[in-house]
């Protein structure tokens, strides 16, 4: 993941979590087979494999669904829920997304 924030944001930062502590704080469960095999995560699935991207080796659970957190002070300023494991934000467009949220903490 960090890799993949490289990319995008080099100042974001990736929190692995194999006990899933942290996504049971955040309220993030595990997905229903809709979420996870339903026709939009597939659909995602294929447009990625046209991108020339693989699905890689399972690690962990792989019905939990996953969640995008900005934390500031221990407090949760903005947050991306998902509907299906498929869907991602514009994550070349998050930072300029959260300058607003991050303006507003004096940055």
């Amino acid at each position: 993941m960090d890799l993949f924030f490289q990319k995008y944001w080099p100042e974001a930062l990736s929190v692995r979590d194999s006990r899933r502590k942290i996504y049971k704080s955040f309220g993030l469960g595990r997905g229903s087979m809709w979420q996870v095999f339903g026709p939009k995560s597939v659909g995602c699935a294929l447009k990625t494999g046209l991108k020339g991207h693989a699905i890689g080796k399972v690690v962990g659970d792989p019905f939990q669904m996953p969640g995008l957190f900005l934390i500031h002070k221990k407090k949760v300023i903005w947050s991306f829920e998902y509907s299906h494991v498929g869907q991602n934000p514009n994550f070349s467009g998050l930072p300029k997304m959260l300058e607003p949220a991050l303006q507003s903490l004096g940055r």
